[in-house]
């Protein structure tokens, strides 16, 4: 079975004999090449890395961690499919404070339905990130 991962048009060319090669590879071997040329990209791009930028919506909000479904991504734009992500009660903090020791409520940062800039910062569990 052969499967694809891209979707596009496949051209054969023509190995140019590199004399300055000294490895031979199997196209040079067979004199050959080829390339694929596709108008989507990889769906490799679709995966999230740590530190990349996203936006997405609060979808819902429990006492330790606001729920996140991914919608952009930096780089990439919209998504195929969203991800869901955590934004956790510890990576919170509360500007309109002085105090540092104040916790602030998740319920009074966010709301269902609100549009957050986020960054990932780590892969998270097998769920979300």
């Amino acid at each position: 079975h052969v499967y694809a991962c891209l979707l596009g048009t496949m051209e054969i060319v023509r190995a140019e004999n590199d004399d300055a090669m000294e490895d031979e590879s199997d196209e040079q071997q067979l004199g050959f090449g080829c390339c694929v040329r596709s108008s989507k990209p990889p769906a490799t791009n679709q995966v999230l890395k740590v530190g990349q930028k996203v936006v997405g919506r609060i979808s819902r909000i429990t006492p330790q961690n606001a729920l996140v479904e991914i919608k952009l991504a930096e780089g990439v734009g919209p998504l195929r499919f969203y991800f869901e992500g955590a934004i956790r009660l510890e990576d919170i903090r509360s500007f309109s404070s002085k105090s540092e020791e104040t916790v602030p409520l998740l319920g009074d940062c966010f709301r269902p339905g609100d549009l957050v800039a986020c960054r990932v910062i780590s892969m998270g569990d097998a769920r979300r990130y």
